[in-house]
């Protein structure tokens, strides 16, 4: 799951103290990779606002439910294409191998889903060893573009 950066354990710690139902709280969700709860969290928000007449907001958590959607819908695939990968490679098919992890990391790069695409660069350094190093050298990059390595 992804994670937003160094200070997320201290916005969840004030997001405990808050009302349920709050902006922050719907936004931890989304940043922590909690799509799910996210999602209906965002949809609900969105549910109350348009009852209430507020439009202003409705359409701003309308914006946010369809964010999180998007990516819901192309975190299968990425992890799709890991099987795939991994699979050639146990097959030792290592081009098929190396296409699907390419695929699957430019998915989680394309939603911007760094910890998974740094997660993903790892199973590749171990699943194709000739290519471990310069893997393993993006993955430490991406880890340390959010505070993680």
């Amino acid at each position: 799951m992804p994670a937003s950066g160094g200070k997320l354990a201290e916005a969840q710690r004030i997001a405990a103290s808050l009302d349920h139902g709050t902006v922050l709280e719907r936004m931890l969700l989304y940043w922590s990779g909690e799509w799910e709860q996210a999602e209906a969290a965002w949809t609900a928000a969105g549910d109350r606002d348009a009852s209430a007449g507020d439009r202003l907001d409705g359409a701003i958590n309308a914006y946010w439910a369809g964010r999180v959607r998007r990516l819901l819908a192309a975190y299968d695939p990425a992890q799709t294409a890991l099987a795939v990968g991994m699979l050639a490679a146990a097959e030792d098919r290592p081009k098929e191998a190396a296409e699907a992890f390419a695929a699957a990391a430019e998915t989680f790069r394309g939603y911007a889903c760094r910890w998974d695409q740094a997660e993903a660069r790892c199973l590749w350094a171990r699943a194709l060893p000739a290519e471990a190093g310069s893997q393993r050298e993006i993955a430490a990059g991406l880890y340390r573009s959010i505070g993680a390595g």
